[in-house]
Formats: structure tokens, sequence, C-alpha cells
């Protein structure tokens, strides 16, 4: 949701099977490997990732142990992030 406000585009939520995310990661692969081409949008890490019931994103650890902070917000990130896959034609 936070990706679709940031860029005005909205989101349609498809629910997908495990077995079948990772049966087309693995057809895909195996397509790119036979073109020659690096798999870009789908792999087998993908598939790991898209597998996850859901994702957290905490920092506290690395403000305590390392005493870092970030330059960037989690927002102005997830906006980078999404105009570069805007920009790469990934979305």
């Amino acid at each position: 949701d936070t990706i679709s406000k940031l860029i005005n585009i909205p989101v349609i939520t498809v629910r997908i099977s495990d077995g079948l995310i990772q049966t087309a990661c693995v057809l895909y692969e195996t397509l790119c490997y036979f073109m020659g081409e690096p798999p870009t949008i789908l792999n087998s890490q993908k598939a790991i990732e898209l597998s996850q019931n859901y994702w957290t994103c905490q920092t506290k650890k690395i403000k305590v142990e390392l005493n870092f902070s970030t330059l960037t917000t989690l927002e102005n990130g997830i906006r980078k992030t999404a105009q570069w896959y805007l920009e790469n034609k990934w979305i």
C-alpha cells in the first residue's frame, strides 16, 4: 500500500500459492538460462521472499549496538526504490 500511495498506482491483491510461485520462478530461471540472460524479477531468492507471511523492518538493534542511524527515512527509501522500479520497468 505504501508504494502505491507514493507513486499513485492502485494495488490489486492476488493470492498465489507458494508452490505456484516456486514453479514460476524455476521456469523463469530456466528460460533465462537458455536465453543467456540473468533472471531479473523472478528467481529462487524472490520465491523465498514472496512466500513469507510478513516482513518486518526494525532499526533499534543497529542503533543500540553500533550507534548507527540512517540518513534516509523509510518512506523516502521506499519512494526512491519505487522510482527506480518504474524507471527500470520493473513495475
